[in-house]
């Protein structure tokens, strides 16, 4: 799995962490990514909070995801058309998936959830 450095996701920062709005297409093309992705747990030293709506939609080399401790909530359709996504894991702290956050995602086929999560 290849943790997604910082330089490729675009991010916004609200008072108390990030949130991930996206990311540069070129590390869809670097030689380093195979598919699987692990979300950073900072950014810029601070911790990331949220998934923003749309951040990953549409990345159809996308095949598993980890998703950082520390993270609260996955935004709206955040995911949704990751046609090869097949597994994501979720971390302890996640309370909110937003509206379509995986829809579309015809090959998921495993989510691992801790405990934590309140509202899908």
């Amino acid at each position: 799995m290849t943790e997604l450095d910082e330089k490729y996701l675009t991010s916004k920062e609200l008072p108390a962490g990030i949130v991930v709005t996206g990311f540069s297409n070129e590390f869809l093309y670097s030689p380093n990514f195979d598919g699987k992705l692990v979300v950073p747990a900072r950014i810029k030293g601070r911790p990331v909070l949220k998934i923003g709506d749309k951040a990953f939609r549409d990345v159809a080399g996308l095949v598993s995801v980890v998703l950082p401790e520390g993270l609260r909530e996955i935004g709206r359709s955040a995911f949704k058309r990751c046609v090869s996504l097949e597994e994501v894991s979720f971390p302890s702290t996640l309370e909110t998936i937003g509206y379509r956050a995986f829809k579309e995602c015809i090959s998921l086929k495993e989510a691992v959830f801790s405990d934590g999560v309140e509202l899908i």
